[in-house]
């Protein structure tokens, strides 16, 4: 399983956001891959949702 944390540093002014990508062994819970995502503009958060609606995408 996948999870993204992207809020470390977000209130400490001037620091570049930190987020976080992990891989999760489902079974043991264990992180297995661990990936820092830097921001270049400080304070703003990583998140943004997208909706994709496939059937649209291929009319």
């Amino acid at each position: 399983m996948f999870g993204f944390g992207g809020s470390i540093h977000l209130f400490d002014v001037g620091q570049p956001t930190v987020g976080k990508l992990n891989e999760i062994d489902y079974k043991t819970k264990e992180v297995k891959v661990e990936i820092d995502i830097l921001s270049d503009k400080a304070n703003q958060p990583h998140y943004r949702a997208v909706l994709i609606r496939p059937q649209n995408l291929f009319k």
